[in-house]
């Protein structure tokens, strides 16, 4: 890739990507700000869901008309605007909201990828993965911690919301400048047959892996602020311990990590992530928090770019924006769907019993690991 667009596609995913950050803190302004109830908050996420879907299932239809830049900036347009409704709107236009947050995170997450991936070989898949990944989480994380910090001053998150406007608004205008050459051509491929290829090969397997890991993701970036409430603790320090140790990750200990076998690799950093959740329960002061966040940050930082490999890295150039439009798809159900589920267990069973359903949801990810190393070494 031309290395100038290479660089507008890392800064308009690093300005939605921050834009998306704030809205992980949605959940507080919801519930403090507006009065809502948790699972109520967690409705109007969950509506993401139909647009998310609607928007990624769409996706290889409309490239057969529309440039993939046209259509990213489109999604980092719909995504200012639905950030506005929640701003100055209210009851059934939050539940709207959420929808069309959906809508323009889906498009954007899920096109970052295949503009990368579109002059990318085999071999630079995973490092050009880490470094967009990397860009993506760099914005997710910085941004709760600075809302947090601006909270402290008395300063109102409606403020935060509109800034995140402004950078919507002008990451569309970058990706509407990312113009490919090369662009690959999925308009021969219908996503329905792709779908049931996939269930019926290897393929399956990351699919389902990005989904649990999606689903612990979510939740501890939606709900961190209800843990560290909980446990007495200051959820900044989860984001910047988090953040941090996930870049240290993908441009520092990615190099080494992808020398080993990716399989074994896998298996190694879900245990990691495993010891991460454990250590959650076990928390009692700030200081020891660092440990968790940060173990959790270097697990996930580099086990979600290999699983997006191993989805694709066997499969034909031309078919990879369709690949990873479907994991995008698998991936968004979590986010916007587990949400709600997630909270439905704080509210019956508690932080405990919430974070027991994550542990095993990393014990089912390294099973199948483990399948996808057998599968792979036979």
């Amino acid at each position: 890739m031309n290395n100038k667009l290479f660089k507008l596609v890392c800064l308009g995913s690093f300005l939605t990507s921050f834009a998306y950050g704030v809205m992980l803190t949605l959940p507080l302004f919801l519930t403090d700000t507006l009065k809502l109830s948790l699972v109520m908050s967690s409705e109007i996420i969950s509506m993401g869901i139909i647009g998310v879907v609607a928007s990624i299932l769409s996706i290889p239809y409309v490239l057969k008309s529309v440039s993939t830049n046209v259509i990213a900036a489109m999604g980092a347009l719909i995504y200012a605007f639905a950030i506005a409704l929640i701003l100055y709107t209210g009851g059934v236009f939050l539940y709207i909201a959420g929808l069309l947050l959906g809508a323009g995170w889906g498009i954007i997450y899920t096109l970052g990828p295949i503009m990368v991936s579109s002059t990318s070989n085999t071999a630079e898949l995973s490092r050009h993965f880490m470094f967009i990944s990397a860009f993506n989480m760099l914005g997710a994380g910085l941004s709760p911690v600075i809302v947090k910090t601006l909270l402290d001053y008395n300063i109102a998150i409606e403020y935060v919301f509109m800034f995140a406007v402004l950078l919507s608004l002008l990451a569309g205008g970058l990706f509407f400048n990312v113009t490919l050459s090369n662009e690959q051509n999925s308009s021969k491929l219908s996503i329905l047959p792709v779908m049931k290829t996939i269930v019926t090969s290897n393929a399956v397997i990351p699919l389902i892996m990005v989904f649990l890991g999606a689903c612990i993701y979510i939740s501890m970036m939606n709900f961190q602020f209800v843990f560290a409430k909980e446990k007495n603790l200051n959820f900044s320090i989860f984001y910047i311990s988090y953040t941090f140790s996930l870049l240290f990750a993908r441009f520092y200990l990615a190099k080494f990590i992808l020398k080993l076998s990716q399989q074994l690799a896998m298996i190694g950093l879900l245990f990691i992530m495993l010891i991460a959740l454990c250590l959650f329960l076990v928390t009692t002061n700030n200081i020891f928090y660092i440990v968790p966040s940060s173990l959790l940050g270097i697990s996930y930082g580099l086990v979600y770019p290999l699983i997006q490999t191993q989805m694709v890295k066997d499969i034909d150039a031309e078919k990879r924006s369709i690949y990873l439009t479907i994991f995008s798809l698998s991936y968004f159900i979590a986010v916007f769907g587990y949400p709600y589920l997630f909270s439905l267990g704080l509210d019956s069973g508690g932080v405990l019993g919430s974070f027991l359903v994550l542990i095993s949801l990393c014990v089912l990810d390294i099973v199948f690991a483990c399948l996808l190393f057998k599968k792979f070494t036979r």
